[in-house]
């Protein structure tokens, strides 16, 4: 069974676009609930959510791509898990920097990215949401399924505040979780605005959402 940094391998072949990209995830992230650290889940309560590819960034990938954005564009993904949308964003030519905050997820962005013929367009960071140390300014920043604790938003908004360049555009993807809602009255206290763009209903693995594609603008 092959491997990578000793994770058994589950690859899937999606359609986005005109193209067939080819992603690699953990064969079985039920198993890494196994190996969390009880000390560090009580201080950070980490889950291993990074280790599957989310069904939102289907949809989300496909919207971004049928774009006109740019040349030049650049973007950052946050909370990118396996990368799905910067590898295919870098695979388009525009600059991406995935971040997540564990670094076998980044490994596996760099991984899906040289699959997917990114080159050097894919870049990889460390980011911690609630204490948010990139000091780059980006044209995009793109998410997926990141909208699933309450106490994500404010930091969420914090890195969009930091880190998205003037008129700039920050797009991420739900399947309807309840913090939607807390993240809504959130928006409604600051200085964005928050609007639904696209709806898609999709059937991946062992799912089968409507998904909804969220811009955020100052």
């Amino acid at each position: 069974m092959e491997t990578f940094k000793n994770y058994p391998l589950e690859y899937h072949e999606i359609e986005i676009g005109q193209k067939t990209y080819r992603f690699a995830m953990v064969r079985d992230s039920w198993q890494l609930l196994d190996k969390i650290d009880p000390e560090a889940f009580r201080e950070d309560e980490k889950m291993p959510y990074w280790a599957e590819i989310w069904t939102g960034s289907i949809p989300i990938s496909r919207f971004l791509v049928s774009q006109a954005f740019a040349a030049g564009s650049t973007f950052l993904e946050i909370g990118a898990g396996v990368g799905v949308i910067s590898a295919v964003l870098s695979a388009n030519g525009y600059r991406c920097v995935a971040t997540d905050y564990d670094e076998d997820a980044l490994g596996f962005c760099r991984l899906n990215g040289e699959l997917n013929g990114s080159g050097t367009l894919l870049e990889t960071a460390f980011l911690d949401w609630r204490k948010p140390d990139l000091t780059e300014k980006f044209d995009y920043i793109v998410g997926s399924d990141i909208v699933y604790e309450v106490r994500n938003m404010l930091p969420i908004l914090d890195v969009a505040e930091k880190n998205l360049k003037p008129g700039g555009t920050f797009f991420f993807s739900d399947p309807g979780r309840r913090p939607m809602e807390h993240l809504k009255t959130l928006i409604r206290e600051t200085s964005f605005t928050m609007t639904a763009v696209h709806s898609e209903r999709i059937q991946f693995r062992h799912t089968d959402q409507e998904v909804t594609i969220y811009a955020i603008r100052k």
